[in-house]
């Protein structure tokens, strides 16, 4: 009765007739077998199936069968853990004939460990990278993170704290995210391109130095977006033992520079230019006084020409791609009208929700993983073939797309298929 490592399968092992083992129950759990998802929810979801179905209809794609429960566990799994799940879990859902089981598994799950500890890795990831940068504590950044979703914080916060904070590298973690961006002397350009990036879901690196051939984005805006970071200044601390010569601290913070008035950038034809505080029409003072990432950190929350803030547009994006694959713009992070989403509609709904929601990452997921398409099988079928994005095709979420296992999912499901993690 081996469990097959490849693909993770549990083939004979969960069929084999042994008595399951339940899982823990927690209160979200027992709370939802006894209440149907809430209207709002279901409506929101309702709305997601129909915008997805039209779009089927509109390329004349006819959807996959829906996946297999043992198809769908392990993807949840996955997803929300960032492993899969073991031989008791696996065959506990499989023997669970509740039409609702797949709803109790999802609020299970978010109250786990284990979703924490998973989202945990994936945002440190992506604000500090997998090789951590030299004077960058990864500890100090896992512990923001994991305190951060362990809370449920609202994620406009959590992106607040992350671009205004000050101090010690592992007392306030969230410094961490700005020391992994100040590497190198560069007046904040790296800062600036990595939070648009990464938090705005904007590509502005190119206009540093011209204005963008593709996207709205200009020269000058950039460096008003600059001026916003140029209040933080890095200090590097090494004490090094005066007996033996041998280090004993060497740690850097992110301290208060002295800044005011505007920014000087080159054009291209060499004409100096000066940029102030400024983030989509809205002028901040430049005066010394000013605390100017504090000011950023309000702006954020700032909806864009009747659309949501572009850190809701820009978590909705990377959220439904962490899911499906593939979001609703490639790359995920270079959003705009030069490269328009595959869904609008659907992008810009979620996104209100998701600010009328207080920035709920969990509610976030609720929905995602409540959807028609989140719960169709990865094998297509003669009539959508074609919905194939890694061939170039927009996405149509007809199917599951098949999705590369990250090395820390793999290493922790090796652990669980091997059963290393009950062994002492």
């Amino acid at each position: 009765m081996a469990v097959t490592v490849v693909g993770f399968l549990w083939n004979a092992a969960v069929a084999d007739e042994a008595k399951p083992v339940e899982p823990a129950s927690t209160n979200a759990a027992a709370e939802a077998k006894e209440s149907e998802t809430p209207a709002t929810e279901a409506s929101l979801v309702e709305f997601v199936d129909q915008q997805l179905r039209q779009a089927w209809t509109d390329n004349e794609i006819q959807p996959s069968e829906a996946a297999t429960d043992e198809e769908w566990v392990r993807r949840i799994y996955l997803d929300l853990c960032g492993r899969i799940p073991t031989l008791e879990e696996a065959r506990s859902f499989l023997k669970d004939e509740s039409p609702r089981k797949r709803f109790v598994l999802i609020e299970t799950l978010l109250a786990h460990e284990d979703y924490v500890r998973n989202f945990t890795t994936i945002w440190t990831n992506n604000s500090i990278g997998r090789g951590t940068p030299r004077r960058v504590s990864r500890t100090g950044m896992e512990k923001f993170y994991r305190e951060a979703f362990a809370k449920e914080r609202p994620w406009n916060e959590i992106v607040v704290d992350l671009v205004t904070a000050s101090g010690h590298y592992e007392e306030n973690g969230a410094v961490n995210y700005t020391l992994a961006q100040m590497q190198m002397p560069d007046d904040g350009v790296q800062l600036t391109a990595m939070t648009a990036r990464l938090f705005l879901g904007l590509q502005v690196q190119c206009t540093q130095c011209h204005n963008h051939p593709f996207n709205k984005w200009q020269q000058d805006q950039f460096w008003e977006y600059n001026s916003f970071f140029r209040q933080v200044g890095k200090e590097d601390h090494r004490k090094l033992d005066p007996n033996t010569g041998r280090m004993v601290d060497d740690y850097s913070e992110v301290v208060w520079q002295d800044f005011s008035g505007p920014v000087y950038y080159e054009k291209r034809s060499g004409v100096m230019q000066v940029a102030f505080p400024r983030y989509e029409g809205h002028e901040v003072d430049p005066g010394a006084d000013t605390d100017r990432r504090t000011e950023f950190g309000k702006l954020l929350t700032e909806s864009v020409d009747g659309q949501a803030p572009h850190i809701a547009q820009a978590m909705v994006n990377r959220t439904w791609s962490h899911f499906f694959g593939y979001g609703f713009t490639r790359p995920v992070d270079d959003m705009g009208p030069h490269n328009p989403a595959s869904h609008p509609e659907l992008l810009d709904r979620l996104s209100h929700e998701f600010v009328a929601g207080g920035y709920n990452i969990k509610q976030l997921i609720r929905t995602i993983c409540a959807t028609e398409a989140y719960a169709l099988g990865s094998q297509f079928n003669d009539k959508n073939k074609t919905d194939d994005p890694a061939a170039g095709e927009m996405p149509l979420f007809s199917h599951m797309y098949l999705k590369s296992m990250q090395a820390e999912q793999m290493y922790d499901s090796l652990i669980v298929a091997s059963n290393a993690h009950q062994s002492g």
